[in-house]
């Protein structure tokens, strides 16, 4: 089940960062590290209703950021569509029920909700190194629209989109 988080769930969120970080680590992946995400951007997802949580048997094993791209985040990427978009940051599976689907679930939560609201365009990105990422969204239409560096991170990053 997908719901909107609760400050109940940091706890379980941070344990599955800290999962995440280890093996993004392991795979050479610079995209999350000890200082990002951390427990204040979790938080603000919270207050803002954006952070959302799959559970399992009242278990909190996964979680993703998504919400009304209102301050055109991404405007400064070449090729981005300029039309109201919903974005998708921070998806995290518990490494016990990784291979499940709970991704694509999150993915497909995410768009059902940004047409509820008559938003028909979905706006992402992940580091280049992060297979696993690329590959789920090229696997659900994705498109990748072009590749671009953050302030704030070493990585590289591809930039998507998907028209719904």
């Amino acid at each position: 089940m997908i719901r909107l988080a609760t400050e109940n769930d940091i706890l379980s969120i941070m344990r599955i960062t800290k999962e995440i970080v280890a093996d993004m680590k392991k795979e050479g992946n610079p995209q999350w590290h000890d200082k990002y995400p951390i427990e204040e951007d979790f938080l603000n997802d919270i207050a803002c209703n954006a952070l959302y949580v799959y559970e399992k048997e009242s278990k909190v094993i996964g979680f993703i950021c998504a919400e009304k791209d209102t301050e055109n985040e991404y405007e400064r990427v070449s090729n981005t569509t300029k039309k109201e978009a919903y974005i998708m940051h921070r998806l995290g599976v518990d490494k016990n029920y990784r291979k499940l689907g709970i991704a694509i679930s999150f993915l497909k939560y995410v768009e059902e909700l940004a047409l509820k609201n008559n938003i028909f365009l979905i706006k992402a990105d992940t580091e280049v190194k992060n297979i696993k990422m690329n590959t789920l969204f090229e696997k659900l239409g994705y498109k990748k629209l072009s590749t671009f560096n953050w302030s704030d991170n070493d990585g590289l990053f591809n930039y998507y989109e998907k028209n719904l």
